[in-house]
C-alpha cells in the first residue's frame, strides 16, 4: 500500500470517530511514536557518528557520489527476489 493509501485511510478512519477521548488517545500514541522512532537512533550515536551521517548525508546530494540499486544489489552476498 502507498502512503498516499495509508493516510487517506488514516484520514476516513479519523473522520469516522467520533469520540473525543479516542481521538486524543490516537493523537498521543501517534505523537509520542513519531518523537520516539526520529530520535532513538540517532540518540545512540556519538557525536562523530553523528558527524559522519550528516557528511555522508551532504555529500549525497551530489549525484555524482551515487550507487545504483542494481550495483548495490550485485555487491551484495543475497539477491533480493
Amino acid at each position: 500500500m502507498s502512503i498516499t493509501e495509508v493516510r487517506n485511510e488514516f484520514h476516513t478512519l479519523i473522520d469516522e470517530v467520533d469520540s473525543p477521548l479516542l481521538l486524543e488517545n490516537f493523537l498521543d500514541i501517534l505523537k509520542q511514536t513519531v518523537q520516539s522512532e526520529g530520535s532513538k537512533l540517532w540518540d545512540t550515536l556519538s557525536k562523530s557518528e553523528k558527524s559522519e551521517v550528516l557528511k555522508a548525508y551532504e555529500e549525497s546530494k551530489d549525484p555524482n557520489n551515487l550507487v545504483t540499486h542494481e550495483d548495490v544489489m550485485g555487491a551484495c552476498s543475497f539477491k533480493h527476489t
